[in-house]
């Protein structure tokens, strides 16, 4: 999800990039929606987006995919081109 910042994602795009079980995943979009972390997307069902753009950055920054933490604290090396004011 952090991949498209605060654009809108289908529950398969997710599911294809996470390993694990359907179960967990429904529980852990669950648990998003409870905490308004994730917002569903009004008449579609399936589709989620991040509330807002800066926690996409911040799991960028935090999580990573295996990089060192050095390389992840650059936003401008994390979301190229664009202002994030």
């Amino acid at each position: 999800m952090a991949e498209k910042q605060d654009g809108w994602i289908t529950k398969a795009e997710i599911k294809r990039k996470v390993n694990g079980k359907d179960a967990t995943l429904d529980n852990a979009i669950h648990a998003l929606l409870e905490r308004h972390i994730i917002l569903p997307r009004e008449g579609y069902r399936g589709i989620y987006r991040l509330q807002h753009r800066g926690f996409a950055m911040w799991i960028k920054l935090y999580a990573g995919n295996g990089e060192p933490r050095s390389k992840r604290a650059d936003p401008d090396a994390i979301f190229p081109g664009q202002q994030l004011t």
